[in-house]
């Protein structure tokens, strides 16, 4: 008797499973509008684990180019060179308190990039540039070039094809590795005459930053007046925070700006004639993006980058305070140009940045000082350092007498800020790599190879949302203005 009545309800069970499945009131006939069969499924516009039919990130944004209907007039890229998590987290603890909200965590839209190079499992500020521009993997120390020397396009030289304004702003020089990936194609990023001469022949609208050192003939190898050759080229040449607002005042369309002969200057050293990243970006916007003018603008704060290269709080500090201003400046243009798409992301990480239990805001305000400016203080008379460390600490953190000793012998290593922050970084909680570590990485000093963060505003901001390549960002950016790149 059990056993019949088992085999009945099976045969009932079977029934309803089919009914289900395929009947007139199956739930297959009567989906609803959000899935359909499989011939006619949706395909997403990123790339999931729940997407069922996964498409090529090339396929799903030909699919989301066709969507868009009202393409930007505008792109600002921002890239915080160097800058990891553990930035953002220390940022906001110095600047705004962990209560507060830095501008970077303002915004509406998140994702996460994948970062290599195609040499190696970390990049440098050559090869991630070249992703970022060109959509190619990039070796490191190559500029926006192939392996057997091929000029790779930029996103920025498809544009200015086109006929949009671009520009290149930094706050290093503007033939530093990130900067020149945009206009320059060069096997090696230390080619920094080759790339100012290339930069002159670029075309493009604005160039903003340092480095009037490889444009001054008189310290070219090639002894090439490269500012006379720009003015030939209808630039107007600004060495000063002054030249720059008069510039801008003039309405003068195409602008090469030098401020300084290397990078500008750090916080410490008190320049009153430079502007600043923020203003270097304000007026790069007042030339590029009038009303209707369609644009697209990359912004380098690029000595975040140094700063972890020399373990060096202090600066830091300053450093993300100036990406600080300048996101407060970018996020008021947006919301006043909703036409315009903003994204900010770094280019990979650098040093490896942690934050421990010991670390406290308020020490860190009162104690740390600049490495990079104790280096440049103490280069000539490295045997004092112990004394003035150990008088600028008294009583508030221990020194590790055996790395104090390495600056009082007589045969010291060449001072480095690096390693003088080695000497109390850690009391201060907060970890970074140290000196010996960064030699033993010679093509990075230090560069890691995390996933960074992507924040992105304004029109067309959810194209960065979810995890992506660092190569699918000019591609984005591209469809963004209604461009399909490459």
């Amino acid at each position: 008797m059990q056993k019949r009545i088992c085999q009945t309800l099976l045969v009932v069970s079977l029934f309803f499973l089919c009914s289900n499945l395929f009947g007139d009131e199956g739930r297959m006939q009567h989906e609803p509008e959000n899935i359909q069969n499989s011939e006619e499924k949706p395909q997403s516009d990123l790339i999931t684990p729940v997407n069922e039919n996964p498409i090529s990130i090339d396929q799903a944004l030909e699919k989301k180019l066709n969507e868009i209907k009202k393409p930007a007039r505008g792109v600002i890229l921002l890239i915080a060179d160097g800058m990891g998590v553990g930035c953002i987290k220390y940022a906001r603890e110095l600047i705004c308190g962990r209560d507060g909200f830095l501008e970077i965590d303002k915004f509406p839209v998140i994702g996460r990039m994948i970062d290599y190079p195609a040499n190696g499992p970390v990049s440098d500020s050559a090869a991630a540039g070249t992703e970022l521009v060109t959509g190619k993997f990039g070796r490191n120390k190559a500029i926006s070039i192939s392996p057997t020397g091929e000029a790779y396009l930029t996103l920025w030289e498809m544009a200015k094809h086109l006929g949009l304004k671009v520009g290149v702003v930094t706050d290093t020089r503007i033939t530093h590795a990130t900067p020149a990936t945009f206009y320059a194609h060069v096997k090696d990023r230390a080619m920094e005459e080759e790339i100012a001469s290339q930069l002159v022949r670029s075309g493009f609208d604005v160039f903003l930053g340092g480095g009037a050192h490889f444009f001054n003939k008189t310290f070219r190898k090639d002894g090439v007046d490269l500012f006379s050759e720009s003015k030939k080229d209808g630039y107007e040449i600004a060495l000063s925070k002054q030249d720059l607002a008069r510039i801008v005042t003039e309405h003068n369309s195409k602008v090469i700006g030098l401020f300084a002969d290397q990078h500008l200057s750090w916080s410490y050293m008190n320049v009153k004639n430079e502007p600043s990243l923020s203003e270097m970006s304000a007026a790069a916007l007042q030339i590029l993006g009038g009303k209707s003018q369609r644009f697209l603008l990359m912004i380098e704060a690029g000595k975040i980058d140094f700063t972890l290269h020399n373990n060096d709080l202090a600066e830091l500090t300053m450093q993300m305070r100036v990406l600080e201003d300048t996101l407060k400046m970018l996020r008021d243009f947006v919301n006043q140009n909703p036409d315009v798409l903003l994204v900010v992301l770094s280019d990979h990480g650098n040093g490896g940045m942690s934050i421990t239990e010991k670390f406290d805001p308020e020490k860190i305000r009162e104690l740390a000082t600049s490495t990079r400016y104790l280096e440049f203080q103490f280069k000539d008379k490295i045997k004092e350092l112990p004394g003035y460390l150990k008088n600028h600490f008294s009583g508030k953190i221990a020194l590790d007498e055996e790395k104090l000793k390495k600056f009082s012998g007589t045969n010291s290593n060449r001072l480095k800020a690096e390693a003088i922050g080695d000497l109390f970084n850690s009391q201060l909680g907060v970890e970074l790599f140290s000196y010996e570590t960064r030699k033993q990485q010679p093509v990075t000093s230090g560069h890691t190879g995390e996933d960074i963060l992507i924040h992105s505003m304004g029109i067309h901001q959810n194209l960065f949302g979810g995890v992506m390549k660092i190569v699918d960002i000019p591609k984005k950016l591209g469809i963004a203005l209604g461009l399909k790149f490459p």
